[in-house]
C-alpha cells in the first residue's frame, strides 16, 4: 500500500479500532455487574476490537492485512522493540477467538469465571506495545486520529487520582 493510502487508512481504520476498543471498554466497565443482551453486545464489541489490536501489533500480516509493520521505519528494530506476544495477551486473544469470534466446543457456559473480561488489565497489557508502535512508526504515515484515539484508550488504564 502506498504511503498516502497508509496515512488515510490509519486515520480511518486504525483509529476506529482503538476508539471502539476504548469506548466499548468504558461501557463494559460502567455496566459490568449487569448481564443481558446489551452488555453481551458491548463485551463482544470490546473483545473483537481488542483482538484486532493484538493482531495488528503482533501477527505477521497475511495477503491483504494491514499491520503495524507497514508503518514502522525499521522492521527488524520494531520487532525487537515490540518483543513477542506477552503470555497474558496470548490468553486474551485466544479467549476472544474461542468466546466471540468462532463457534467452538471450548466456549465457556453460564457464569463461568473464565468468561469475565477485565478491560483495565487487558488494555494495560496492550498499551506498552501500542506506545512502542507510536514511537517507532513513521510520523508521516500516522493520522492525528490515531494519537487521539490512543490517548482515549490510555485514559482507561491510567492511575486514578483524587481529581479523577
Amino acid at each position: 500500500m502506498r504511503d498516502e493510502k497508509l496515512y488515510w487508512f490509519s486515520g480511518q481504520h486504525i483509529a476506529y479500532e482503538i476508539e471502539m476498543c476504548a469506548r466499548a471498554a468504558h461501557l463494559v466497565l460502567a455496566f459490568a455487574p449487569e448481564r443481558h443482551s446489551v452488555t453481551n453486545a458491548l463485551l463482544e464489541s470490546y473483545a473483537l476490537h481488542l483482538r484486532n489490536l493484538i493482531e495488528f501489533i503482533y501477527r505477521k500480516p497475511r495477503l491483504d492485512d494491514v499491520n503495524a509493520i507497514h508503518y514502522v521505519c525499521d522492521r527488524e528494530a520494531w520487532i525487537a522493540a515490540r518483543g513477542e506476544v506477552p503470555a497474558y495477551l496470548k490468553v486474551v486473544k485466544d479467549r476472544a477467538d474461542k468466546q466471540v469470534a468462532h463457534l467452538t466446543k471450548k466456549r465457556f457456559s453460564g457464569d463461568a469465571p473464565e468468561k469475565q473480561w477485565s478491560p483495565v488489565e487487558e488494555i494495560g497489557a496492550l498499551m506498552p506495545s501500542l506506545q512502542v508502535f507510536m514511537e517507532r512508526a513513521r510520523p508521516e504515515l500516522l493520522h492525528a486520529n490515531v494519537a487521539n484515539a490512543l490517548a482515549e484508550l490510555a485514559a482507561l488504564v491510567q492511575p486514578r487520582t483524587k481529581e479523577n
